[in-house]
């Protein structure tokens, strides 16, 4: 949405904190919000941004967008195919332990419930022989 905004010539101010109540998440809106603050003090926007993204990579697409022909919606689409590939990484390591750890207690559930079959079975058999 930033990108949008910004590649229709939206004032910055405006357009990252339209961009961030646009995604209604709370920690996003107070990151926008220090950004907005910064601006406001006459921060540039490739400074002020450094509030919005911990890893830096979101300010380095943004300046190179800032500098290229292509506008910063086609910078930014990099960095969104980024993030989408490493949510799903994300979810797919959340999936492996969850489904790991259910087949572990599974057979957990299998271990206990043959101790005791063969403890029953066993504790038959030896009272068996003592007849």
């Amino acid at each position: 949405m930033l990108a949008v905004l910004l590649d229709a010539g939206v004032p910055e101010c405006d357009a990252v904190m339209l961009a961030a109540l646009s995604t209604d998440n709370g920690v996003f809106i107070r990151r926008a919000e220090r950004v907005f603050e910064r601006l406001g003090r006459g921060v540039p926007l490739m400074t002020a941004v450094q509030a919005l993204d911990d890893t830096g990579e979101f300010r380095w697409r943004l300046e190179n967008a800032a500098h290229g022909a292509g506008g910063f919606r086609a910078a930014l689409a990099g960095w969104h195919d980024a993030l989408d590939a490493k949510a799903y990484q994300q979810e797919q390591t959340v999936s492996q332990l969850f489904t790991t750890s259910i087949v572990l207690f599974n057979g957990c559930v299998v271990a206990v419930i043959l101790t005791g079959v063969f403890q029953t079975l066993t504790t038959i058999v030896h009272e068996m022989s003592l007849w």
